[in-house]
């Protein structure tokens, strides 16, 4: 992993203490994360990912979605799974 992608464990103590009042959207590792709002916090973690090709039958413009199924927990005990996409709009 290069030098530049990894944040010190104390800056990222540091970081959530300094954010911990405010919403944000916080990468823990490989495609985990958290999303802060309010006094919730839910954490994503994929389980397994697939990909969505879509195509317009009118132009042909196409849409790429990574589809990932995720575990879905919060911290007040809710928990579950969900479908993720990211859309990847083609040129």
């Amino acid at each position: 992993v290069p030098k530049e992608h990894v944040v010190a464990k104390d800056k990222v103590k540091a970081d959530l203490e300094k954010f911990k009042n405010d919403d944000y959207i916080a990468w823990i590792g490989h495609a985990t994360f958290l999303i802060k709002l309010g006094d919730t916090t839910i954490e994503f973690e994929p389980i397994a990912w697939a990909p969505v090709l879509l195509t317009d039958p009118d132009n042909g413009s196409i849409s790429r979605f990574p589809r990932g199924l995720v575990s879905v927990q919060s911290d007040d005990g809710r928990e579950g799974h969900a479908w993720i996409e990211f859309n990847q709009p083609q040129k």
